[in-house]
């Protein structure tokens, strides 16, 4: 509508300039400026077509439909405009002595203006909101890979104060854990639970190696908790030192084709969000579906832009990053917001670094069930951060101790065996599942099997050699009961 009132408003004026006569008596009267002027409208309502520059748009509009707008007023109250052929006396009305017919056209003509300056103002806006969000978007993701690039590797350690509430982890009301998980009926923690854990995480590239030391809630209360996760590019290997709850050390090494596990531990996302967020090969959002939603939020008393996703994910969550655009857009705050419920949230700290700009001083984690209730947080403060440092291949390359208990799936089925101090490998047959540890321990491959008369029979197994024998007793006697009629019918 604006671009159409603009158009036609230059057309009618240039039909005017080709048929009627000019006064000229001035510069605001002359030919050539009011051509200009004809061609200058041509000139806005074909920017406006194309809609380049929003922001120089908006300013253009505003002062474009300003001046058209102030000039029929201005000629109204000063009477000159308005004496036209239908009264050519009237010197006697003052400045309002031509408010003729002409004059009630001229005021309609004003009040036009002010409504396509209101329909001009709105449309530039939109658009200038349009294409400014379009362009911080690419600030964003350009800062973002940016950061990236400048952080090629890291050795971070920090400190954990956590938090569980009590059933939080397993309950068997819960609704998100299946019953056949928690047959037992647990309920983990069994009572709200603070307790602390060191940690460190050491990257470069996609490899990365990750160590937690500290205490983790189980149905008895807390247990020591100590594990090492290396991912060297093709290979995941977890260990896992013996604890309360379990007495040997357990090592696992995942297939070439497994992800790496890191990238969706909880413990480990707000570092990832602050170093690999958009990296081009661990990107953990599909930024194409976020958009700027709001450029002045406050976060902790600094303006901050709203990045969220547009849709919600394939759990029902949206995720939303308030960015600071004064500091190349590091995350302030994340959250995951269910329908109308913030689920989880984590506010970020941030120091300078002489090298890549800014660095993670610390962050606070917390998620909530949907009702509010508090279920986990976490308070972590970072106790030495060495950003680019030179690591070597082996870091990324976990060698277990001796003594464990591996379960290897690196090659297919899983293969289990016990690796010697000598790095030999002491294999555990099928027959040996059922040995405990020690005995698997202290015995050669094969030798902590029991006699095959002692050894214990699956209750699956039995079943089906139970159906093997009724099926064939059932066809024994189908086969008897039919020749006993074919011989009488004889």
């Amino acid at each position: 509508m604006v671009l159409g009132s603009v158009l036609l408003t230059a057309a009618l004026k240039g039909c005017q300039l080709a048929t009627d006569r000019v006064a000229e008596t001035g510069l605001l009267t002359s030919r050539w400026f009011l051509i200009g002027i004809v061609a200058f409208g041509l000139f806005v309502g074909l920017w406006l077509l194309v809609g380049g520059y929003p922001k120089w748009t908006w300013r253009v509009a505003v002062l474009c439909f300003g001046g058209f707008g102030c000039m029929p007023w201005y000629k109204a109250l000063s009477g000159a405009a308005f004496r036209g052929r239908l009264f050519r006396d009237s010197h006697s009305f003052g400045p309002y002595r031509d408010v003729t017919l002409d004059g009630i056209r001229r005021m309609l003509v004003v009040s036009g203006w002010i409504l396509a300056v209101a329909f001009a103002l709105t449309e530039a806006r939109l658009a200038h909101a349009q294409g400014g969000s379009q362009i911080m978007k690419e600030m964003i993701l350009e800062a973002m890979r940016s950061r990236a690039e400048r952080v090629r590797s890291a050795r971070i350690e920090w400190q954990e104060e956590c938090f569980d509430a009590k059933g939080s982890l397993l309950r068997p009301d819960s609704s998100d854990v299946p019953a056949i998980l928690n047959a037992k009926g647990l309920t983990i923690p069994p009572e709200d639970v603070t307790y602390h854990n060191q940690s460190s995480l050491t990257f470069d590239g996609l490899k990365t190696r990750f160590t937690s030391v500290g205490q983790y809630p189980q149905e008895m209360g807390l247990i020591d908790r100590e594990i090492t996760e290396t991912f060297d590019g093709q290979n995941r290997r977890v260990f896992k030192a013996p604890n309360a709850k379990r007495t040997h050390p357990l090592g696992r090494v995942y297939s070439v084709e497994a992800k790496n596990k890191l990238l969706s531990m909880l413990q480990l996302e707000p570092l990832l969000q602050c170093y690999r967020l958009n990296h081009p090969e661990m990107k953990l959002f599909n930024f194409d579906e976020h958009d700027v939603e709001d450029g002045n939020s406050v976060v902790d008393g600094r303006r901050c832009v709203l990045f969220a996703n547009r849709g919600s994910t394939s759990q029902g969550r949206r995720h939303l990053f308030w960015l600071d655009p004064a500091r190349e857009f590091i995350i302030l705050r994340f959250a995951k917001q269910s329908g109308d419920s913030i689920v989880q949230q984590t506010d970020f700290s941030w120091t300078p670094d002489s090298e890549v700009g800014w660095v993670l001083a610390g962050w606070k984690l917390s998620k909530r069930d949907t009702d509010g209730a508090l279920m986990h947080s976490v308070t972590a403060t970072v106790t030495s951060c060495t950003i680019n440092p030179s690591i070597p291949e082996s870091e990324f390359v976990l060698k277990f101790p001796a003594d464990t208990y591996v379960d290897d799936m690196s090659d297919g089925p899983s293969v289990n065996y016990i690796l010697r101090a000598d790095g030999h490998k002491r294999m555990v047959t099928l027959a040996e599942r059922e040995a405990s540890y020690e005995e698997l321990l202290n015995s050669e491959s094969g030798g902590a099997a029991p006699p095959i008369g002692r050894r214990k029979l699956s209750p699956w197994l039995l079943l089906a050699n139970i159906l093997v024998v009724a099926l064939f007793v059932l066809l024994i006697m189908r086969h008897k009961i039919v020749w006993f009629h074919r011989k009488r019918s004889v």
